[in-house]
């Protein structure tokens, strides 16, 4: 599974919108649009964000990739 993959799941799973991900992130949708098509790979903070936004660990939210 892609980075890019992984994002988008977990985003589905919560039932949230890119514009609501990104929100929380304080990003952009297309921010978010580029994470998810793998177009952009996140630096560490936006990491710790995304990883922030889902309840989640860095490693939680890496796991699989």
């Amino acid at each position: 599974m892609t980075f890019a993959e992984r994002l988008r799941e977990l985003r589905e799973a919560k039932g949230w919108t890119q514009t609501h991900l990104g929100t929380l992130c304080h990003l952009g949708t297309s921010g978010i649009s580029m994470l998810e098509s793998g177009d952009r790979y996140p630096g560490w903070i936006v990491m710790r964000r995304l990883a922030r936004a889902f309840g989640l660990t860095l490693s939680e939210l890496l796991d699989g990739v």
